[in-house]
C-alpha cells in the first residue's frame, strides 16, 4: 500500500548498535549511516543500500551529500540487467554498482559524483590523496573503508573515458604510477581524474566502491 512513498519497510525486526529500529524507516531522513564510526554502515547493511538507491534518484540537496539526481529508469536497467552489463540481473549492491559503472545511460559525471554519496555510507576509499604530484611517479595514499583491504586505481580523462587501471592491490593503501604510465596518462591531457576502487569483500568479491575523484592538473 506504501509503493512510492520514501519509507524501507521490512517483516523483520531491525537492530542496529543496540538500537531497534523495528519496520519503517524513512529513508528521506535517513542520516544515521553518515555516523558510519560508531553504527553499522556498509554494503551489508539493508538501510544503507535501500537509503543509497533513493539517494541516486531523489532530487538534489544542497546540503549533504546527495549531489546527483539519476534517472529512475537507467537505475532499474542497470539492476534488472536489461543493458549488456548482466545477464542475470543484480543481487548484490556490488553488482549493481558494477553495472552502474558500465551504463551507457548513466553519464560520466554522475557516476563520478555518486562517489559523494559513497562516502555518506561508507563505502568507498576515503582520504585519497597525491603525493609528489610533480615528479615523475606520483604516489596516491587512501584509507580504505571497514575491512576492505584490495583496491584498484582507476584514471579517467576530462571526457570521463578510462585510461588506465592499475592491477589490483592487496593489503596496500599507496600505489606508485610507473614513470612510463604516467608519462602516457599526462600526454596532451589538461587534467585527469584519479579514483580509488575499492573491494569490500572477497568470497564472494564485491568490486565497484569507487573514492571522490581526486583531479590532477598538468
Amino acid at each position: 500500500p506504501n509503493v512510492g512513498d520514501t519509507h524501507y519497510n521490512d517483516s523483520e525486526e531491525i537492530i542496529i548498535s543496540g538500537f531497534d529500529y523495528n519496520t519503517n524507516i524513512d529513508v528521506e531522513a535517513y542520516t544515521d549511516c553518515a555516523n558510519f564510526e560508531t553504527i553499522s554502515s556498509g554494503e551489508a547493511t539493508e538501510i544503507t543500500i535501500a537509503a543509497l538507491l533513493y539517494d541516486l534518484v531523489d532530487g538534489v540537496s544542497s546540503t549533504d551529500a546527495d549531489v546527483t539526481v539519476i534517472n529512475d529508469a537507467a537505475i532499474w536497467r542497470a539492476i534488472i540487467g536489461d543493458e549488456t552489463v548482466t545477464t542475470d540481473g543484480c543481487s548484490t549492491l556490488s553488482q549493481f554498482m558494477v553495472a552502474f559503472h558500465n551504463s551507457t545511460e548513466i553519464d560520466g559525471s554522475q557516476k563520478m559524483n555518486s562517489a559523494y554519496l559513497m562516502r555518506r555510507y561508507n563505502l568507498d576509499p576515503y582520504n585519497v590523496s597525491v603525493q609528489n604530484a610533480n615528479t615523475a611517479s606520483p604516489t596516491v595514499t587512501w584509507t580504505n573503508p571497514g575491512n576492505a583491504y584490495h583496491n584498484r586505481i582507476r584514471v579517467f580523462d576530462s571526457s570521463y573515458n578510462q585510461i588506465y587501471q592499475s592491477p589490483f592491490l592487496v593489503y596496500q593503501t599507496s600505489f606508485s604510477f610507473p614513470a612510463d604510465d604516467w608519462a602516457s596518462i599526462g600526454s596532451g591531457r589538461t587534467y585527469v581524474m584519479i579514483v580509488v576502487e575499492c573491494v569490500g569483500a572477497l568470497y564472494p568479491m564485491t568490486p565497484g566502491y569507487y573514492s571522490v575523484p581526486v583531479y590532477r592538473y598538468f
